[in-house]
């Protein structure tokens, strides 16, 4: 026996998985963005510990390591 399902019911439960999709993709993008974030603090952190001369042989200076930490970790076209 074939039943009828309400054409309403069908836009709902749409609207609600597209609604669904929409969430966990905008956390998903959240979540990458920390991810970036935690590898550009990790990556800076480790340029500044080393010393000015350690530097010179990566051929960055003190100022420098912002923008190579950013460029490593998010990429140059964020800078």
């Amino acid at each position: 026996m074939k039943r009828d399902v309400p054409m309403a019911y069908i836009q709902s439960t749409t609207q609600k998985s597209a609604l669904i999709a929409s969430a966990l993709a905008f956390f998903r993008a959240i979540g990458s963005g920390f991810e970036q974030h935690r590898a550009f603090v990790r990556t800076r952190n480790e340029l500044y510990a080393l010393s000015d001369h350690g530097l010179n042989d990566l051929g960055l200076t003190r100022a420098d390591i912002d923008r190579a930490a950013m460029e490593a970790t998010i990429g140059s076209a964020h800078h």
